[in-house]
């Protein structure tokens, strides 16, 4: 479960560069800390919805990191989507789903379990019968 979540960090970190961050002032630099979580928050959501439609229709696993790197990439276009409202949004939403069962499938290397299959049903024990 712990290297789960050094692999979500790790992701974060590479693909948001929130490691990477010029000298300012402290007010800008709290600003700057917060839109990016805001942004991984929101891109962080979108894939694990993603995941969750693809197991259920398609029983296909998302490659987290692929598909977090297309949101990252389409950041200017989430933000234009957003402000278009509900029925945009639907739409986005549609379309990467059908991008992902084109692009973003996981390849499995060995016979182990995939990294969201271990971390979904650590979940599951966990948090017992309280759905995702």
């Amino acid at each position: 479960m712990r290297w789960q979540i050094e692999l979500t960090f790790k992701i974060w970190k590479s693909i948001c560069k929130i490691d990477k961050v010029k000298k300012v002032k402290k007010d800008r630099l709290e600003c700057y800390i917060w839109a990016k979580l805001l942004m991984i928050v929101l891109c962080w959501r979108i894939v694990w919805f993603t995941a969750k439609l693809l197991d259920q229709y398609y029983q296909k696993n998302l490659s987290f990191f692929k598909a977090f790197k297309t949101l990252m990439r389409d950041m200017i276009r989430i933000e234009q989507v957003i402000s278009d409202g509900t029925l945009a949004t639907g739409k986005f939403l549609m379309d990467f789903l059908q991008l992902s069962r084109k692009k973003h499938i996981l390849e499995k290397k060995n016979l182990s379990n995939y990294s969201v299959e271990i971390l979904v049903s650590s979940l599951t024990i966990t948090v017992g019968t309280k759905s995702l």
